[in-house]
């Protein structure tokens, strides 16, 4: 399994942990084991998969803080972990290394404290979600900086991944705006 590059997982029955073992899999550029109920927290060993670009752990049952180790995937283009049960502050390190995520998605988890890491570096996000958690304080003004969510955006041809047998993996997030779900 050291070679796959997809891992698509997604809408099934899953229960259990996310295993420690899927830092073994180095050609990983997508995990999607969304909508599962998987719980336990997100493994350490994560940050072994250095080619990860897409990442789907959302509407599951994981617990605990953003472990550390995530800042080390910095070829992350999307991050999902919507719809869990995760807590704590978040972290600084949020807004330096993804030079390249475009996607950032934390509602509906129990995230506290304030909005402190900057987003100037996050230049190319054009989807940050933080809705849904106990966030309190000021909106950061590093918000000016997300130049890419003002910019009118063609068909995202940067997140097709792993092609296989001439089909890909493409990103598929549901945005809500004001009570309008828009199904990209």
């Amino acid at each position: 399994m050291s070679f796959l590059s997809v891992m698509d997982l997604s809408r099934n029955n899953l229960t259990g942990i996310i295993p420690r073992s899927i830092g073994k899999c180095s050609f990983l550029k997508v995990l999607d084991l969304g909508n599962n109920s998987l719980s336990g927290e997100i493994p350490s060993s994560m940050d072994q998969l250095n080619q990860l670009k897409s990442s789907h752990l959302n509407d599951n049952l994981i617990s605990g803080n953003l472990p550390a180790s995530l800042k080390n995937l910095l070829s992350l283009e999307t991050l999902d972990l919507g719809m869990n049960n995760l807590e704590g502050t978040l972290p600084l390190w949020l807004g330096e290394g993804f030079t390249g995520l475009r996607i950032l998605n934390l509602r509906s988890n129990a995230f506290s404290g304030g909005i402190i890491f900057d987003f100037s570096n996050l230049t190319l996000l054009q989807v940050l979600d933080l809705g849904e958690n106990n966030l309190s304080g000021r909106i950061p003004t590093s918000l000016r900086d997300l130049k890419a969510m003002a910019q009118e955006q063609m068909i995202n041809k940067y997140l097709l991944y792993g092609q296989y047998r001439g089909a890909y993996y493409e990103e598929n997030l549901v945005v809500n705006l004001k009570n309008l779900e828009i199904l990209r």
